[in-house]
């Protein structure tokens, strides 16, 4: 591993962790977009009192790689069966692809079952990244509760051998969705094998805010992705 206080020009450890990213987007199968690519529009916009929808499990291509290139590691403190099913969560990922989302939606929407209107890829930098850039690129607000985000197990655990945070962790196979009808996307999304989750509301506000339990933390611009500590 370079010792990134021994290079003198910081643009190059920039570079480098660039480069060590996009080989492990390409391992895991990830094509990680630019910003304007990230989210799509059908047309109609964001609009306070939607609700906010996350389809599949956040932290999963983080959880993947630490499984294949940290085992190792993870395997003095958790069983091996285990840290084999985080491994094989490439699967879950691959199954609830962007595409897949995108086509689940499209064929709803069409339909005016549930309306949803923006489809945003969570990848790099996680769930926190990517509700500071959705609602940045929307000009609205944000309210999720953390409980409801939905993370694997096997994403908890292995950030805790390496003291991570599971919610800035590269994801992939996970798409936030802006939708009028959040309840009727869940249901339909999870008949057709995507699993759903409603994590709060867009507001009218400019806060992006993530409530847990009696507290508040009020989401900043996007910190580094996690999985930069491992690379």
């Amino acid at each position: 591993m370079t010792d990134k206080r021994a290079l003198t020009d910081p643009g190059q450890w920039e570079w480098q962790d660039r480069q060590r990213l996009e080989q492990v987007c390409e391992e895991l199968g990830l094509a990680e977009p630019s910003n304007g690519e990230k989210l799509t529009d059908f047309g109609s916009g964001v609009r306070p009192g939607q609700d906010l929808v996350i389809a599949g499990y956040i932290g999963l291509g983080g959880t993947i790689w630490m499984g294949r290139h940290r085992e190792e590691i993870l395997r003095k403190t958790l069983p091996e069966d285990y840290v084999e099913s985080g491994k094989a969560l490439q699967a879950d990922m691959d199954r609830v692809s962007a595409a897949a989302v995108l086509n689940a939606v499209v064929s709803e929407t069409d339909r005016g079952n549930y309306g949803a209107v923006v489809v945003y890829d969570v990848i790099e930098g996680g769930i926190f990244a990517a509700l500071w850039e959705f609602a940045q690129a929307a000009g609205t607000g944000i309210y999720a509760r953390l409980k409801d985000i939905p993370v694997r197990q096997q994403t908890i655990e292995f950030c805790e051998v390496f003291d991570l945070n599971p919610y800035q962790l590269l994801s992939g196979g996970c798409t936030l969705i802006a939708a009028d009808n959040g309840c009727d996307l869940l249901y339909k999304m999870n008949r057709a094998g995507i699993p759903c989750a409603v994590i709060g509301k867009v507001t009218k506000d400019h806060d992006r805010v993530v409530a847990h339990d009696d507290t508040c933390r009020y989401l900043t611009r996007p910190q580094r992705d996690e999985i930069f500590e491992l690379l």
